[in-house]
């Protein structure tokens, strides 16, 4: 295994990579950078992901990960709100970008700016907010610019607005698009969702109900929450779905959780637990046939870590987890993405700190095999 470093800048706070590979072979790392209120309270041990000061950019590498020029970065998003990115390259090369966690923040004076109905309020920074949900926005000219318009997400009446996109956009063989999101219903669990598009992104449409616990409507803390969900479609029409709980305010404790579509999506099968701990998960299925999940590991040794499926992700093989790193200084780190190179290699990147205390985006190289 090999580290490298993609992006870092002591003056950002930098999270929530994606990486995608373009048909000329360049590779594109898209991240969340935040400014000062960001870098001063993650300092304090107090961090936020609540910030305006707040863009998503992407850098690019010609030379398979092995450098990134900072002198590439390109800002895919730019407009007042706190949010990340995902990057999904279609057959045509055309990039879709999904903006999760889309939020209007004002100060807390300013509280008629954020309009409808408040999600978010911390006196400790002096900011209310509002989650606004989740969008899209496409390139034609491989990352360099982006359209202007948003695409956002509808889900049903009754439904929360759309977050936690942890997800890229899929392609299935007909062209169509999946995309898996979650939900926040105020004083309800979150519940995932997949939504469809039939014109190449430019709008989103028949959303699907992937998995929600049946005492959601009991309250947040009382049900397990599935955020973060990750999708991957696989022959025959089956969608596998992994999904993010969180041991301090889920009953899922901390692991992953799978469902199975077995009609590309459109019907869900019940959740169950998976042997995973950690999150949010990333899906990738290798040359080889496996399916590799990697998750952040946000508990002593705090890092990144990986787990194979062997069977299409009928088990996963726990007693040889993978550990990509264990010298992470705390749980504010992980959200990783891999991507497997033409010689086989793969290369996962994911947000770290380590002594010096700068949130930044590395990356591990390493083989399907290998044990850290």
């Amino acid at each position: 295994m090999r580290h490298i470093t993609v992006y870092k800048d002591p003056s950002l706070y930098v999270a929530f990579p994606s990486i995608a590979r373009l048909p000329n072979g360049e590779l594109l790392v898209s991240f969340r950078e935040a400014g000062q209120l960001s870098v001063a309270r993650a300092r304090t041990g107090s961090h936020t992901h609540l910030d305006p000061d707040v863009r998503v950019c992407l850098v690019r590498s010609t030379d398979n990960g092995e450098t990134w020029d900072a002198a590439t970065k390109t800002v895919i998003y730019d407009e007042g709100l706190d949010t990340g990115a995902t990057l999904a390259v279609l057959s045509d090369g055309v990039i879709v970008a999904g903006l999760n966690n889309l939020w209007k923040l004002a100060p807390w004076d300013r509280r008629a700016e954020v309009g409808g109905h408040l999600s978010f309020h911390n006196p400790e920074i002096g900011l209310v907010g509002r989650v606004m949900g989740c969008a899209s926005r496409r390139s034609f000219d491989g990352g360099h610019t982006w359209e202007k318009e948003l695409v956002w997400v509808q889900f049903p009446e009754g439904a929360g607005p759309a977050c936690d996109a942890r997800t890229g956009v899929t392609e299935l063989a007909d062209g169509s698009l999946i995309w898996a999101l979650g939900d926040h219903v105020s004083g309800g669990s979150v519940r995932s969702w997949l939504v469809h598009s039939f014109d190449r992104g430019a709008t989103w449409s028949d959303p699907r109900l992937i998995a929600a616990d049946p005492r959601g409507a009991q309250g947040y803390y009382a049900a397990i929450n599935f955020s973060e969900p990750h999708i991957l479609p696989l022959t025959g029409g089956r969608v596998i779905a992994l999904l993010r709980t969180d041991p301090q305010d889920s009953p899922g404790e901390g692991y992953l959780y799978q469902a199975d579509s077995p009609n590309w999506g459109i019907e869900w099968r019940p959740y169950r637990r998976t042997p995973m701990w950690g999150h949010p998960p990333h899906l990738l299925q290798l040359r080889s046939g496996a399916i590799l999940c990697t998750y952040g590991h946000r508990r002593p040794p705090y890092g990144v870590r990986a787990c194979l499926s062997y069977d299409g992700g009928a088990t996963w093989d726990i007693e040889h987890e993978v550990v990509l790193r264990a010298d992470g200084l705390g749980r504010d780190l992980g959200y990783p993405y891999s991507v497997q190179l033409p010689d086989d290699t793969i290369l996962t990147v994911y947000y770290i700190y380590l002594e010096d205390g700068v949130r930044h985006i590395a990356g591990t190289f390493w083989r399907e095999g290998e044990r850290g």
